[in-house]
């Protein structure tokens, strides 16, 4: 009931707040955008690689919109990263920042107007 009143879900992981310190000092004041994208994949690739070791298959993995802040390196370094998986969806506003060797194994696929085509 108080969700409703408040218009917003007041109980959730998305209620948390992770505090990251690079070098003493808070990640998300001191970092830069691809800095604190970068942060934020490591703690999604150490997720990945113990959901892997748990299950013993890898998990889908889902990344959105991860390419638009990272330099070309970075974003290599997370092509290497998604094709370790059985199945990446990688949503992304500029395909062009979607790393080659990627590029080979991927499917692509536009979401315009309510509708998902081929792209």
């Amino acid at each position: 009931m108080e969700d409703l009143e408040k218009g917003a879900t007041q109980v959730g992981p998305h209620r948390d707040d992770l505090e990251i310190f690079v070098n003493g000092r808070e990640c998300r004041y001191f970092c830069s955008q691809g800095e604190q994208r970068t942060v934020a994949l490591a703690l999604r690739y150490a997720e990945f690689k113990w959901l892997w070791e748990r299950r013993g298959t890898p998990p889908v993995l889902l990344l959105d919109d991860v390419m638009s802040e990272l330099d070309r390196r970075r974003r290599e370094r997370v092509a290497e990263l998604a094709v370790q998986a059985e199945q990446t969806i990688i949503t992304c506003t500029e395909p062009e920042a979607i790393p080659e060797p990627l590029l080979g194994r991927a499917r692509l696929m536009r979401v315009q107007g309510g509708e998902v085509r081929p792209a």
